[in-house]
């Protein structure tokens, strides 16, 4: 049926719907795109194309949809294949990229230019941006391919998949010959110039990634991960394949990207200093893949492998996460279980990669391989009475083997836990029956009885519980010692190893023996977020809806304290954090990757992972993203800083040794990390009573290095340096042994003070004038960092080439929220795009001893004709005052 004709023909600058204004902008140098709406079909056999979902749809609604509808290729099942064709006028002879926008991952269908071969776009197809007109209605760019064309008219033909077209609903399609960067409805040479007072808008054009950028930290990579081997364990921190010691920065690549956007996605990754990525690929899902779709498991792996291989180039580790299962015990206690874990782990990580000739396992690009995710006995999910009756049997079996190694009997068992080894407290699994001693099922308490709590002391057998608790820990320590072996003996893996990276139920009972459990593999991992107090907790905690009810939290004010950093090490580990991030929608995330700089070397950090979920700037309100100017656009200086440890690494502050007989006694550690509420703060009363703070002040992670001996002998213990020469309560300071870091918790200030990077970060509004050795700080800012490095390696005082970075906050154009209660608000619009930054309030002083430009740059962080205002003041100081709508401005003497 045939309802309209109609030829879109290529142009730059077109008018676009009446309710936005859309601002020209310059796209890259010869650069040509041809755009077309979805709707503006040539010819269909849809029933009624142009009906316009969601139901009920509204003008605000509409406004997110590229010329205000959608074509929607819909009707009843059966009637189909749905079709469209569109006439499409092609400028010149090119290869192009081709994109649509269309309704998320609904409405697969098929495509070709003329009678060429079809093309699908499936379900799975990697999505760009996302932009949501209400809840679970939005549309998202995905990309198609790359097409040649000659100049001309062309028929695009586009034939849904499903019977009555999926909700396929399309937005809008793109040919491009460049650098594309998806923002919602607008065209590469528009943005929309929409902000607020106070705040500028964030939208900078595709980034070419031409060498010619300032911040660019590609330089920091190797030409290619892996050019001189395995990266390998030396002492408590990593080193290159020829010794070179390195630390890592990890975000999230985007795996599921095609083949022709991996490159570019890995090129932009190194340009802000990351030089670690990580896949993911398992779970019992992967698992299942293997055996029942094979096809589809080669499928999936082949774009894990090209993932591995553009981040190679882009001189960028991988870190291959093989398996998560929350709560799954089998791993721990079930042979054939494990037998068919190895099955897996060998088809995937021994199989060549095409893209490299390599198996990831014998791949030197791929520098770590995670056994487990977010998994552990010793976490909440550890809760027998929810267990099916298969997985209960077997534990409790294996329970009852365990005491009858360590007992020789029963009998024995019975003497040593006494006549109440039935307590009440096992009430709650009588629905199971008592101890069937006689089939060697011992029954196990739910792992929040093995905790510090208040009341678990009163409801457990003392020896029972301990007695459950060591078997917990041997059998968890044993099985990542089993598996381990296996990777390197059956299996020849020869990228380091990570056990885990999840914690526990209590961090001061239970926090220790997940560590020690992590000792057969190379590293100790963790993930650690920073998150805002919710009331109540939302149930999409993965998500940022209307109607949350949220306060804003800054780590550096109590009673919070940047928990990420309270790191206690293993020994002479390696510690990494995996998975990090200073979620939406708090409004203090710039101070995430400035604590990285201040601490990370410091504190003898070896990895830090900021957790991402597109691979472009994103105006979505996801949790967990890197991609805003408060987080990515922190990165040049943060990033910098810390991979080339211009904060010196610190001395151990503090060794705690812990008797393995007193943890499993339940006496716990001393030294954990821990928030307000767990009694952080407690020493303050101390302080004001002129009393000295024990050696157990928790602030001593901010000291310098912690670490932690588990030993078999003697009693548990301190050791360390005086802690009161640098925790100073009452002034309300905490100074790192270095000197170089202090966090002025009364302020919400910490600064770094290094020969290579100076800075603050936190509330500096209210701190006033900051003096360091070689710059000033003053701001008007309420809330913000600002972070002078070093490019040329130089100390500060005579570097030629030096970039001050600025932070604020920054939030989708539109977010709106209403007073709910004390210190808490209530979201009433999510907002989209732009992204929206608070203006930059600072003035920096140095010291001007030659002629110095201050060049602004721009969002991408390329040279502009603007300079910063600068002026010299007496002493030969100048005075340089931070451009308001930028992040970025370089110094050049």
């Amino acid at each position: 049926m045939k309802t309209g004709s109609r030829s879109i023909r290529w142009g730059f600058v077109s008018a676009m719907c009446g309710w936005l204004l859309a601002v020209p902008i310059a796209v890259a140098a010869g650069q040509t795109f041809v755009w077309w709406e979805g709707e503006d079909f040539a010819d269909t056999n849809v029933p009624n194309p142009r009906h316009v979902e969601p139901p009920n749809i509204t003008d605000a609604e509409r406004a997110i949809l590229s010329g205000g509808a959608w074509f929607s290729p819909r009707g009843p099942e059966g009637d189909g294949p749905w079709w469209a064709t569109y006439t499409v006028e092609v400028p010149e002879s090119r290869t192009y990229d081709f994109y649509v926008r269309k309704f998320w991952r609904h409405g697969p269908f098929r495509w070709r230019f003329g009678d060429r071969d079809w093309q699908v776009c499936g379900r799975g197809a990697a999505l760009l941006d996302e932009t949501f007109m209400r809840l679970h209605w939005g549309a998202n760019w995905v990309y198609l391919g790359r097409v040649e064309l000659e100049a001309g008219p062309h028929t695009l033909t586009v034939e849904m998949l499903e019977p009555d077209g999926g909700m396929g609903c399309l937005d809008a399609f793109v040919l491009i010959d460049g650098p594309f960067l998806p923002r919602g409805h607008l065209r590469p040479d528009q943005t929309t110039g929409l902000s607020e007072e106070g705040w500028f808008a964030w939208e900078p054009p595709a980034d070419p990634l031409s060498d010619e950028s300032p911040i660019d930290l590609r330089y920091l990579n190797e030409a290619q991960a892996g050019q001189s081997g395995f990266v390998r364990r030396q002492g408590s921190g990593f080193v290159l394949g020829d010794g070179t010691p390195v630390r890592f920065m990890r975000v999230n690549v985007a795996n599921d990207l095609p083949q022709e956007l991996l490159a570019a996605n890995a090129r932009r990754l190194a340009k802000y200093g990351v030089n670690l990525s990580r896949t993911v690929f398992g779970g019992e899902w992967g698992m299942r893949l293997m055996t029942d779709d094979p096809e589809q498991f080669a499928r999936v792996r082949d774009r894990l492998h090209a993932a591995i291989a553009a981040s190679r180039d882009a001189g960028i580790y991988s870190w291959v996460r093989l398996y998560w299962g929350t709560g799954d015990t089998r791993v721990y206690f079930d042979p054939a279980w494990r037998e068919q874990y190895l099955a897996f782990v060998d088809a995937f990580l021994n199989a060549p990669n095409p893209y490299t000739g390599l198996p990831i396992g014998q791949d030197p690009a791929v520098a770590f391989v995670t056994i487990q995710n977010e998994n552990n006995l010793l976490f909440h999910t550890f809760e027998p009475r929810r267990w099916d009756e298969t997985a209960r049997a077997m534990v409790e079996a294996r329970f009852g083997e365990w005491l009858l190694e360590r007992y020789g009997s029963f009998d024995a068992v019975w003497q040593a836990w006494g006549p109440d080894r039935y307590p009440d407290t096992l009430g709650a699994y009588q629905e199971f029956g008592p101890d069937d001693w006689e089939a060697g099922r011992v029954r196990l308490y739910g792992v929040n009885f093995l905790t510090g709590a208040t009341w678990a002391p009163s409801q457990r057998n003392h020896q029972r519980a301990s007695d459950q608790l060591r078997f917990m820990v041997e059998s968890q320590k044993a099985a990542h010692a089993e598996i381990v072996q296996a990777f390197r003996e059956e299996l020849g893996i020869r990228n380091l190893i990570v056990c885990g990276n999840w914690h526990t139920a209590d961090t001061r009972i239970l926090g220790p023996f997940e560590d020690y459990s992590y000792l057969p593999g190379d590293t100790i991992a963790r993930n650690s977020y920073f998150d805002v107090a919710y009331d109540p907790r939302p149930e999409r905690f993965f998500a940022v809806d209307i109607g949350d009810t949220y306060a804003s939290r800054s780590s550096l004010l109590p009673p919070e304290a940047p928990l990420s950093f309270m790191v206690a090490h293993m020994g002479d580990m390696p510690y990494m954090t995996d998975e990090n991030s200073w979620n939406r929608p708090n409004r203090f995330r710039a101070e995430a990757p400035f604590l990285v700089a201040a601490y990370g070397s410091l504190l003898d950090i070896d990895a830090w992972g900021f957790e991402n979920r597109r691979p472009f700037w994103n105006t979505s309100m996801l949790v967990w993203e890197v991609n805003s100017p408060s987080k990515l656009g922190q990165f040049p200086a943060a990033v910098l800083a810390y991979r080339r440890g211009d904060v010196a690494q610190a001395d151990t502050a503090v060794t705690e040794v812990l008797s393995l007989e007193d943890l499993y006694a339940f006496k716990g550690c001393q030294l954990y990390g821990q928030r307000g509420h767990d009694g952080l703060w407690a020493h303050e009363g101390d302080a004001a009573d002129g009393q000295s703070s024990p050696g157990a002040d928790p602030l001593a992670f901010f000291v310098g290095p912690v670490r932690r001996v588990l030993t078999e002998e003697g009693s548990s213990r301190l050791e360390g340096v005086d802690l009161a020469r640098y925790i100073d309560r009452q002034a309300q300071r905490v100074t790192s042994l270095t000197g170089e870091v202090a966090w002025d918790y009364g302020h919400g200030v910490v600064t770094i003070d290094s020969p290579r990077a100076q800075g603050a970060g936190g509330f500096l509004a209210e701190m006033g004038r900051i003096e360091l050795a070689d710059i000033a700080i003053e701001s008007d800012n309420e809330y913000g960092t600002i972070l002078a490095v070093s490019l040329d390696g130089e100390p500060l005082a005579r570097s030629r080439r030096i970039l001050i970075q600025a932070g604020t906050e920054d939030k989708t154009h539109g977010f709106r929220t209403e007073p709910q209660g004390t210190g808490f608000e209530r979201i009433v619009a999510l907002g989209g795009h732009p992204l929206i930054v608070r203006e930059v309030d600072a003035i920096v002083e140095l010291k001007a001893d030659s002629p110095i430009t201050a060049t602004v740059l721009d969002h991408n962080g390329y040279r502009t004709s603007r300079r910063a205002d600068a002026t010299e003041a007496d002493g030969g100081i100048l005075r340089i005052t931070l451009p308001s709508d930028s992040l970025y401005v370089l110094l050049e003497r």
